[in-house]
């Protein structure tokens, strides 16, 4: 690796324990209707503050879920009710290969097929075991805030 090389990577890791420090001081902070589990909260804190610091913006949460948009109009939705540190699920529009979804830098997994869930109101819908069609997409795990942050960065340079 050159000088020059080495030196944006240790940049960039700088840049982003900065993003995990300014956690405690996140402007939104999720909101908990399950009671006060502190482990999931601070992990949706750092989920959160990592997210807006890639310029995305939190334009609707609801009790499992909350729905991120990119500068470019992209949307996300973070899994809330399992993340922690160490999994993190986010669900991504269908329109998006899984293949190319895998490769990205942070992607640790795709889901082999597609999940479904009724609050993602961005998403196109479809039937799926019900009478009613059912939003639904990719679900992408990151299993660390390394992770996320590099996903976040990747993902937001697609286009809308």
């Amino acid at each position: 690796m050159t000088s020059s090389v080495l030196g944006r990577q240790v940049e960039a890791e700088d840049e982003f324990k900065n993003t995990v420090n300014k956690t405690q001081n996140s402007k939104s902070k999720p909101s908990s209707t399950y009671g006060p589990d502190e482990d999931l909260l601070a992990a949706l804190s750092a989920i959160y503050a990592l997210a807006q610091d890639a310029g995305y913006e939190l334009t609707k949460e609801t009790v499992k879920l909350a729905e991120f948009v990119a500068p470019a109009g992209i949307v996300l939705y973070v899994e809330k009710t399992r993340a922690n540190l160490n999994n993190i699920n986010l669900c991504v529009h269908p329109k998006h290969s899984r293949e190319s979804l895998s490769r990205m830098d942070g992607a640790h997994a795709v889901s082999g097929g597609h999940r479904f869930h009724s609050n993602m109101t961005r998403f196109p819908k479809r039937l799926h075991g019900g009478k009613t069609p059912t939003a639904y997409g990719w679900q992408v795990k990151v299993d660390t805030l390394l992770g996320l942050h590099r996903f976040l960065t990747a993902f937001a340079d697609l286009s809308a």
